[in-house]
């Protein structure tokens, strides 16, 4: 009886160990797999690390290459706003001369009203507008608005750089404008075609700079106290 109990315990324990045997194998081989994973993940990451090093370096030299067409845009925009200072000063300031001249002769005089930023026909009051469409109507005036528009497109389309021809002709400008709004007036009859837009635009622009000065000016010229 128990040479067959001890028979069986050693059968047990050969079977027990077999199986351990078998779980060893079996773990070593998942510790294997486990390692052989954790490599590949290695490599990928490795792999990403690299591309986004990659994908930094072409995000700087972009951002190199912006700021540099930035550079020169902002350059060429400054050249063009001095072409736009010398044709203001050479082209339409001679002509708005002679308009003026001509005004005079015909016993004109410049508006000095209220200047609507809309010039629109409607806020010509009905004694203004006799007067608006003689001015209009003089030889020349027609092309020293066309001018003048041509000149306001380039810095309100940002091809001239808008500080710096302000800083040149700001003043003048707004006053040119200011003295012949009647006369613009009378064209803008209708919002839809909006002629001579960009002069508005820019004067617009500009008066509120001008103030803006003003306002800066008037402050430090308080005393402090």
């Amino acid at each position: 009886m128990w040479d067959a109990i001890k028979d069986t315990a050693q059968l047990f324990y050969h079977i027990s160990g077999v199986g351990l045997l078998l779980l060893g194998i079996y773990a070593a081989r998942q510790v294997l797999h486990s390692a052989g994973q954790l490599s590949v993940s290695k490599q990928k990451l490795a792999v990403l690390k690299k591309q986004l090093e990659v994908n930094e370096s072409n995000i700087k030299l972009q951002e190199k290459d912006l700021a540099l067409r930035k550079e020169e845009l902002d350059r060429s925009a400054k050249v063009s706003a001095s072409e736009v200072v010398s044709s203001y000063m050479n082209d339409f300031l001679p002509n708005a001369n002679k308009v003026c001249m001509e005004w005079e002769k015909q016993g004109l005089s410049n508006y000095e009203g209220t200047v609507n930023k809309d010039f629109f026909h409607g806020n010509l009051k009905q004694n203004e507008i006799q007067m608006a469409t003689d001015k209009f109507n003089t030889d020349g005036f027609i092309a020293s608005m066309n001018m003048l528009e041509s000149i306001s497109a380039q810095v309100i389309l940002g091809v001239a750089d808008s500080d710096t021809a302000f800083h040149s002709i700001g003043r003048s400008f707004c006053h040119e404008v200011s003295v012949s709004y009647d006369a613009l007036c009378l064209i803008r009859k209708y919002r839809r075609f909006n002629h001579w837009g960009n002069i508005v635009s820019l004067y617009n622009t500009w008066t509120e700079a001008l103030n803006a000065e003003e306002e800066n000016n008037d402050d430090s010229s308080q005393p402090i106290e």
